[in-house]
C-alpha cells in the first residue's frame, strides 16, 4: 500500500488525525475513495467507522474553529451511507420483482426510496449554528439536491433561491438558475422560469446556456408570446451545435429530435401568430436555408388538421413561390387541390387541378428540366390522377344533370388526358369514356372513332366489347338522322372471318351505311362470344339484304341462327334466310325455310304468315322460271298447284289465273276450263271466281260441249244470281 493510502486510513481510524486533516483542508470522503477496498462489505464498514468516529469527534468539540467544516464532511459521509443503503434496498427490490413476476411472491414489492434526512439535518444545523461560514453556498447546494434526489422539489426550490442569492460562484450560480427555471417551469409558472432561463444566456460558455435558450423559447410559447418564441426557437434551429449540446441536459432526445420540435413550435407560433403573412414575413430572407420550407411544410399540416383550409391553401402557395424548380413543387400543388375539397369548394380544386396539369403535366418546361426520376414518376402520377378526377367528375356531373356544357368538359380532358398519357394503365378507360360522352352529346360520328381508336390501341380492354357494339350503335345513329345519299363502293375484307384475303366490294348508298357494316363486319371477328353477337349480326344481314348482297346476307343470317344466344332473333333470322333464298331464285330452298318458320315458330303469327306468303311466292316464281325455258305445259301445270295450294289468296288467284292463260296459249283449253272452275272452287266469295265460272262456260262453247257449258252458266246464275 502507498505511503498516501496508508496515511489516508490512519486519518479514518484516528479522531486525532481526521482533526488535523480537517484544517489540512483534506475531506474525510476524498480519503474514504482513496482506499482500495476488497468488497462491498469493507467499504460499507470502512464508511460506518469513518461515520462513528466523526460523529464523535462532532460530539467532543461541538464549538471549535474545524466544527462546521467537520459537519460538512460529515454530511457527505451521510450522503454516501444513504446511497449504500439505497443501492442494497434496491437488489433486494429487484430479486422481489423477479420473485413476483414468476408467482413466488404474492405481493408486489414497493420501491424503495432514497433518504438523506441524516444529511439534511446535519447540513441544516451547520447553516443555523454558522449562518456566515465561508463555504455557506457549498452546504445550501449540498441540502438542495439532497432535496431534489428525494423528489421534494418544492423545498429544493427554496435553498436553490437562497443558493443563488447567496454564491459568488458561477458554476453554483448557474446551476441554481437553470435548477429554479426547471422547477417553475414544471409548476408552470412560466414568467418565472422566464427569469432564470435570462440569467443563463449572459455567459455564452455556460454549460446550461443551450438548454436554457432552448426551455426559454418553450416557455414563451407557453404563455402565447409567440413573436420572441419565434426568434429564439429559430436561433436555436440555425445553430445546430446548440442542439447537439441542449440535448445531453436530461432531455431523452437526439438533438435531431429537438430540431424538429423547435421547427414544430416555430410553425405552432405563426399559426397562432399572424399566419401566413407573419410567415412571409419572418421566413422570405431565410427561405434558403435548410429549415424554412420544413417550418412551412408543418404549418401547412397544421392548418389542415385545424381545418383552417384557406389559410394552408396560402402558405402552400408561399412553398411553391419560394421553391418554385424543387421537385416537391408539385406535391405542394397536389395539397392545394386537397385543402379546397376539404373545404367543399369543388370548382376551386378543379381550378388547383387544372394548375397541376398545366405547371408540371408532359410538355411543360418544369417537368423538361426535372432530372429526379423517382420525383418524376411521383409528379406524372398526381397529374394522371388529376386529369381523371377532372374528366370522370364532369362526366358524372354531366349524366346527372345532362349539361352539355359538363360534358364538353369532360371531353376535353379525356383528350387532353389521351394526348398526355396513352400507355399508362387507365387510358383504355378514358378512351372508352371520351367516346361515351361524345356519343351523348351526340356527336356520334366522333364518339365511333372513339371507340374503334379503343378497338385498335387497347384489344385486351374489358372496355373493347362495349366499345365494339356502341360502336355500330353510333353509326346506326348517324344513319336514323341523315338523309344524305352518297353511293359509296367501299373494300370489306375478311367477311365473317372466312377469308382474310378475300375482298367484297360493295356498293352502299351512303358512306355511313358501309362504315355501320364495316363495324358489324369488326364486331363479329373479334366478339364470337359476346351477348350482343345476334343483335348485331341481325343488323349486318339486314345491312346487306338492303343493298340487295342476299348471299351475303343469307351467311350472316345462318351464322346468326347457329349462335346459341340468337333465341330471340331466330324467327326473324330464319325468315331472312328464306327471304334470301327468294332473292337469288333458289324457290326450292326458299320454300324450305319458309316451312321452317312455320314448323319452328308456330306462334309467331307475323312471321308465320310471312312465311305462308313467300312459300306460295317462291312456287309461283318457281312455275314462272319454266316459261323463261319457254316450257309453257310445265308452267301451267307448275301454276296450277300453286293455285291449289299457296296458302296466300293474292298468290293462288294470281297462279290459277296465270294456268288457265298458259292452258289457252297452248290450245288446251280443257285443262283451262279445269282450272277456271278450280279457283271458283276454292275462293267463292271473291270476285274473280263468278268471272272465271263464265270464261270456263265460253271455252266450253268454243269446244262445242254444250251441255257443260249450260252447266257453268246455270251455277254461275244459282251462285251469284247477281
Amino acid at each position: 500500500m502507498s505511503r498516501k493510502l496508508r496515511k489516508a486510513r490512519r486519518l479514518l481510524l484516528n479522531p486525532a488525525a481526521t482533526l488535523l486533516a480537517l484544517f489540512a483542508g483534506v475531506g474525510v470522503s476524498t480519503c474514504l475513495a482513496q482506499i482500495p477496498l476488497r468488497n462491498e462489505i469493507e467499504k460499507r464498514e470502512t464508511l460506518m467507522q469513518a461515520i462513528a468516529e466523526s460523529e464523535k469527534l462532532l460530539a467532543q468539540y461541538p464549538n471549535s474553529d474545524f466544527t462546521p467544516t467537520l459537519m460538512f464532511q460529515l454530511g457527505e459521509l451521510y450522503l454516501r451511507r444513504a446511497a449504500l443503503q439505497f443501492q442494497s434496498a434496491m437488489s433486494i427490490y429487484e430479486e422481489q420483482e423477479k420473485q413476483y413476476a414468476d408467482g413466488t411472491l404474492k405481493e408486489q414489492p414497493v420501491p424503495p426510496q432514497v433518504d438523506f434526512s441524516d444529511a439534511i439535518d446535519v447540513l441544516q444545523r451547520l447553516l443555523e449554528h454558522y449562518p456566515n461560514i465561508h463555504f455557506r453556498d457549498k452546504v445550501l447546494y449540498r441540502i438542495a439536491l439532497c432535496y431534489q434526489q428525494q423528489g421534494q422539489n418544492d423545498q429544493a426550490s427554496v435553498y436553490f433561491k437562497q443558493l443563488s442569492e447567496a454564491t459568488t460562484d458561477k458554476a453554483l450560480l448557474e446551476e441554481a438558475d437553470f435548477r429554479l427555471g426547471e422547477y417553475f417551469f414544471e409548476q408552470k409558472e412560466y414568467a418565472s422560469a422566464i427569469e432564470h432561463y435570462k440569467h443563463l444566456l449572459t455567459s455564452w460558455d455556460s454549460p446550461y446556456f443551450d438548454m436554457a435558450l432552448y426551455k426559454l423559447g418553450w416557455s414563451y410559447y407557453n404563455i402565447e408570446d409567440y413573436t420572441n418564441a419565434i426568434t429564439i426557437m429559430l436561433d436555436l434551429i440555425e445553430d445546430v451545435n446548440l442542439l447537439e449540446h441542449a440535448k445531453a441536459n436530461e432531455l431523452g432526445k437526439t438533438g435531431t429530435d429537438l430540431r424538429q420540435e423547435a421547427i414544430e413550435y416555430v410553425a405552432i407560433s405563426l399559426a397562432e401568430s399572424g399566419g401566413p403573412p407573419k410567415a412571409r414575413e419572418v421566413l422570405q430572407s431565410r427561405k434558403d436555408s435548410d429549415y424554412a420550407e420544413k417550418i412551412l411544410v408543418h404549418l401547412a399540416d397544421l392548418y389542415r388538421e385545424r381545418n383552417f383550409y384557406h389559410e394552408a391553401v396560402a402558405i402552400l402557395r408561399l412553398l411553391i413561390e419560394f421553391y418554385p424548380l424543387k421537385p416537391e413543387a408539385p406535391k405542394y400543388q397536389k395539397k392545394i387541390v386537397e385543402n379546397y375539397e376539404l373545404a367543399g369548394e369543388k370548382q376551386e380544386a378543379d381550378k388547383a387541378r387544372d394548375v397541376l396539369i398545366a405547371q408540371y403535366g408532359p410538355g411543360s418546361p418544369w417537368l423538361e428540366m426535372l432530372t429526379d426520376s423517382t420525383a418524376r414518376r411521383e409528379t406524372l402520377a398526381m397529374v394522371e390522377e388529376a386529369l381523371y378526377i377532372l374528366g370522370t367528375e364532369a362526366q358524372a356531373r354531366a349524366q346527372q344533370t345532362h349539361d352539355p356544357g359538363e360534358y364538353a368538359r369532360a371531353i376535353g380532358k379525356y383528350r387532353i388526358y389521351l394526348a398526355k398519357f396513352p400507355h399508362v394503365p387507365r387510358a383504355h378507360k378514358v378512351q372508352f369514356y371520351l367516346g361515351e360522352c361524345l356519343y351523348e352529346s351526340g356527336r356520334y360520328a366522333e364518339a365511333a372513332k372513339a371507340y374503334y381508336g379503343l378497338m385498335l390501341n387497347y384489344p385486351d380492354s374489358q372496355f373493347a366489347e362495349m366499345a365494339a357494339y356502341h360502336r355500330i350503335l353510333a353509326y346506326n345513329q348517324i344513319l336514323q338522322e341523315s338523309s344524305a345519299h352518297d353511293t359509296t363502293d367501299f373494300f370489306m375484307l375478311n367477311f365473317l372471318g372466312s377469308d382474310s384475303s378475300q375482298v367484297h366490294i360493295l356498293r352502299t348508298p351512303s358512306s355511313i351505311q358501309a362504315q355501320l357494316m364495316q363495324a358489324c363486319n369488326d364486331f363479329s371477328l373479334y366478339n364470337s362470344d359476346s351477348d350482343h353477337l345476334p343483335e348485331v349480326l341481325m343488323t349486318f344481314g339486314d345491312l346487306l339484304y338492303e343493298i340487295a348482297e342476299y348471299d351475303m346476307a343469307r351467311k350472316v343470317f345462318q351464322r346468326l341462327l347457329d349462335n346459341p344466344f340468337s333465341q330471340r332473333f331466330r324467327p326473324q333470322a330464319t325468315i331472312m334466310v328464306a327471304q334470301c333464298e327468294f332473292k337469288m331464285r333458289a324457290y326450292p330452298e326458299a320454300e324450305t325455310w319458309g316451312r321452317k318458320v312455320i314448323q319452328l315458330f308456330p306462334d309467331s303469327v307475323r312471321f308465320v304468315r310471312r312465311a305462308k306468303k313467300l312459300i306460295s311466292s317462291a312456287k309461283f316464281q318457281h312455275a314462272e322460271m319454266f316459261l323463261e325455258q319457254g316450257d309453257t305445259t310445265r308452267a301451267a301445270e307448275a301454276f296450277t298447284r300453286v293455285g291449289k295450294t299457296a296458302p296466300d289468296t293474292s298468290v293462288a288467284i294470281q297462279a290459277f289465273l296465270e294456268a288457265a292463260t298458259r292452258y289457252q296459249q297452248i290450245d288446251q283449253r280443257e285443262k283451262a276450263v279445269e282450272v277456271y272452275r278450280a279457283l271458283a272452287a276454292r275462293f267463292p266469295t271473291i270476285k274473280q271466281a263468278p268471272e272465271s265460272l263464265f270464261k270456263a262456260g265460253l271455252l266450253l262453247e268454243d269446244l262445242e260441249d254444250w251441255r257443260r257449258a249450260a252447266d257453268a252458266y246455270l251455277e254461275l246464275y244459282t251462285t251469284w244470281p247477281r
